[in-house]
Formats: structure tokens, C-alpha cells, sequence
């Protein structure tokens, strides 16, 4: 969200038919960041048009490489969705067969009325990303020394749970949704010592043990070791290692989003290797966001772009993760019409069996 809401886009200062030459004199720059960024000017100028503009329209980067192609079906054999937010739900899933959508909650997301953007009895399934910002610039963490703030982070995850549940009766497939939490230990000041990580991890088994609920399962997500805050980056101390992902998930019976790229910014910086990861903490995995990564904080770029071997991990997911859903979670992917995850998808298609 810095990023958007700080950085600067292209955008066309005219309307613009189909075919038309887009010219330096047409393009300005501005904010937020939610186009093709202004150091890619020389790409755009010069080309002829593959949409209608109109004046205020950010480019993207279909602009440049021609028309993206979004797909009715697209062939997995695993269950697949994407990402969204109660306002672009129907756009995003219009003329696509998808099996699910994961909500990616704001806090303000929260107040809202679904019944205003949700149509009843949808054909798909549905998991939910809980927020990891809240109000008052509230960061989830339930493994706060400070005992006030994680019984805030406690409350704010109960409000996400019944939430959840009341989505339900929307996505009638769905019995027992999904809950992608990222469930704190995130520090400014450095890494915690192995004795530190062992009470943290004890306070988030707590935590949740006070907000389960067997209408829910949660999936707890692999971090980086370099997360971005409101504020600023931190370190990230729990659910980064495969081996304590191991321990805590085989001691106390929860589960684990597997974030491929926050995992492999994780092998990248401590040396270990993706592969051998992934084996440690197949066990606990039931659900996966599917995205690269570029060394150890470079996120949420789309695929083939980073670090990520994308033919070994769909034949390692294939024998060690059979059948657990993924979503593509490409920053941004949602914008221009979803162009983002159509194209990720399209590209998993050649790595992951069909």
C-alpha cells in the first residue's frame, strides 16, 4: 500500500482511440502508483493503442506488450483461485471458471455490508486473508509482550472470524472456510534470539487457541525475513524457519499457508534451499499463495521474473502438496480487469501439470 499510495504512475492526458499513436505529449506523470511506472515512458512512446483511453487512464503494462488474454477455463490439477476484494469480486469472476476467491480483507473491508457486492448461492468456494492492518494503525501481533496490544489483535481476528462465517451462506461449497493470518513476531529493532522466539511462539499458540473456532481452519503464512510495515520494513522472526514451522505445527495441530515467495526470500538470505523447505513443512500446508520473488525482499513480482524455479516447484507441489488450492498473489495483479492474474495463471499452465 506505500508503495501505491507513494510512488507515481503514467497516465494519458487525452482520449485515445484503438490504433492511434500514444505521443510524449500525451503522457503525464502522477500519483498513486497503480499504473506502469514512469521510468518505462520510452516503451509507451511511439506505440499504437490496444484499448480505447480516455483522459486520466493510468497505462499498464498491456499497453506495451499488446492485449493480456484471460482464459474461461484454465487447467490445474489442484483447486485454483485469486484474489479479491468485495468490490471488484463480480468483475474479476465474470466469464472465468475459477473453484474459489480468497478475500483480501482491509480493516475497512470489515464494516462493510456484503450484500451489496455478493450475489447468493456462488457456484465457487471461498477463503478470506485476514487484514494485517487494523484501525489505528494496529499491526496483527499475537505474540505482543505488550498484553494490551495482543488482546487488540486477539479482539480484531474474532471480528475477522465471524465475519467469515456469515460469508458462508454467499458460498454454500464451502462448509469450513479458510483463514490466511499472518500471525505476528515481526520486530524493528533486529532478529529475536532462539530463547525469545520459543515464548513467542508459545504466545501465538495461545492466542489462537483463544480465537479457534471449529467453523474455521486457520493457515498460518510462511514470512519473509523482510517484511514492509506502515512505517517501514522490519524483521521477521517466527514462521520464516522450516524447521520451527515444523515443530509448532506438529505440537499444537495448526496449519500453515505456504507463501512461496516470502519463503524463498528466506532461502535466499539464510542460504538454505527452496526445495528442502518446501519437504520440511509439506505436512502442515493447505493452502498456497503462488508468487516469485527476487532476493530477500524483492515480493510479490509476477512470475518468472525472480528466483523462484517454477518447473521444479510444480513437480515437487505435485508429489509432496497434492490437491492443496493456490492463488496467484501478484502485487497488483488486480489491476486492469485482473490483467495480472490472468497473466500468472496462464503461465502456471506450462509449469503445473493440467
Amino acid at each position: 500500500m506505500n508503495r501505491e499510495v507513494l510512488a507515481k504512475s503514467l497516465i494519458i492526458n487525452c482520449d485515445l482511440n484503438v490504433g492511434e499513436i500514444i505521443s510524449s505529449e500525451m503522457i503525464e506523470i502522477k500519483s498513486p502508483g497503480q499504473g506502469i511506472q514512469p521510468h518505462r515512458i520510452n516503451e509507451l512512446i511511439g506505440r499504437a493503442s490496444v484499448r480505447k483511453l480516455k483522459k486520466g487512464d493510468f497505462f499498464f503494462e498491456s499497453d506495451i506488450n499488446g492485449k493480456f488474454f484471460k482464459k474461461n477455463r484454465y487447467s490445474f490439477n489442484r483447486p485454483f483461485g485469486i484474489p479479491v476484494r468485495y468490490h471488484d469480486f463480480k468483475q474479476l469472476t465474470k466469464d472465468v471458471d475459477l473453484d474459489f476467491v480468497e478475500f483480501h480483507f482491509s480493516y475497512r473491508d470489515l464494516e462493510l455490508d456484503p450484500n451489496k457486492y455478493l450475489g447468493t448461492n456462488n457456484e465457487i468456494g471461498f477463503a478470506v486473508h485476514a487484514p494485517e492492518l487494523f484501525s489505528g494503525d494496529h499491526i496483527l501481533d499475537l505474540c505482543s509482550n505488550d498484553q494490551k496490544y495482543r488482546d487488540q489483535s486477539i479482539s480484531e481476528i474474532k471480528k475477522v472470524v465471524q465475519i467469515t462465517k456469515k460469508l458462508r451462506k454467499y458460498f454454500p461449497k464451502t462448509d469450513r472456510p479458510r483463514i490466511v493470518i499472518n500471525a505476528g513476531g515481526w520486530n524493528t529493532d533486529g532478529f529475536f534470539s532462539n530463547e525469545i522466539k520459543i515464548q513467542k511462539y508459545n504466545l501465538i499458540r495461545d492466542a489462537l487457541n483463544q480465537i479457534n473456532d471449529p467453523n474455521i481452519e486457520f493457515a498460518i503464512q510462511t514470512m519473509p525475513p523482510f517484511p514492509w510495515h506502515f512505517g517501514g520494513q522490519s524483521y521477521h522472526n517466527l514462521f520464516v524457519d522450516p524447521n520451527e514451522i515444523k515443530k509448532f505445527c506438529s505440537e499444537t495441530g495448526y496449519k500453515v499457508c505456504l507463501d512461496v515467495s516470502h519463503s524463498m526470500m528466506a532461502c535466499n538470505y539464510y542460504g538454505w534451499d527452496l526445495d528442502q523447505f518446501i519437504q520440511i513443512v509439506s505436512p502442515y500446508i493447505v493452502h498456497m499463495h503462488i508468487v516469485d520473488a527476487k532476493g530477500s525482499d524483492g515480493e510479490g513480482i509476477q512470475l518468472g521474473k525472480g528466483d523462484v524455479d517454477f518447473n521444479a516447484l510444480g513437480k515437487l507441489l505435485d508429489e509432496v502438496a497434492p490437491n492443496v488450492p493456490f492463488i496467484p498473489e501478484i502485487w497488483q495483479g488486480h489491476k486492469n480487469s485482473g490483467q495480472g492474474f490472468w497473466d500468472a495463471l496462464g503461465f502456471l499452465e506450462k509449469k503445473f501439470p493440467g
